[in-house]
């Protein structure tokens, strides 16, 4: 992928009701998407609960702040029950 587009890791990582983020990631704003680019929640570091969900596949991208230059990570998650 192009440095425009982002960095997105190939795969996925299967979670079941928690969504881990680490407290070092606090400069970045972190949001979970479905695969159809629906914004389903804003994400915080450490545990965001994700059991409500539907299992299925969901894309948490992260994103600088506006000062940097930087394009935003994406990384797969499936949510699993």
């Amino acid at each position: 992928m192009s440095d425009e587009c982002g960095v997105m890791s190939r795969s996925p990582t299967i979670i079941r009701g928690v969504l881990f983020l680490p407290t070092s990631s606090f400069t970045l704003h972190h949001s979970l998407f479905t695969i159809s680019g629906q914004k389903v929640l804003t994400l915080h570091p450490g545990p965001n609960d994700v059991s409500k969900l539907t299992p299925g596949a969901y894309f948490v991208r992260s994103e600088q702040s506006a000062a940097s230059r930087r394009p935003p990570a994406v990384s797969k998650v499936v949510l699993t029950e």
